[in-house]
């Protein structure tokens, strides 16, 4: 979806193709969060020093202050939903 700065919320579709994976991300401000919806595949996601395997039909809700990545552990290619929600740093 586009960007709307004044709205706090973007939705990403990521996909990776086989051992692939989305580099590193820095953690965001505090306050932020992501959710994950896996549509296709199995992804580990790296949260800080945790981490997590998620299948198709799984979910997952993180503070996004953490640095954080993606793998993709299918032997094709996975894909997920992504929604980054900071609405709550416009409230402070």
């Amino acid at each position: 979806s586009p960007v709307f700065p004044n709205r706090g919320i973007d939705v990403v579709f990521n996909t990776l193709p086989p051992g692939a994976s989305t580099g590193l991300f820095g953690g965001h401000r505090r306050g932020v969060e992501e959710y994950i919806a896996v549509v296709k595949g199995r992804i580990r996601a790296h949260l800080g020093d945790r981490s997590f395997d998620l299948d198709a039909g799984d979910s997952l809700y993180f503070q996004a202050d953490v640095d954080h990545r993606f793998d993709n552990l299918a032997r094709g290619e996975s894909a997920w939903f992504l929604v980054i929600d900071s609405s709550r740093l416009r409230e402070r």
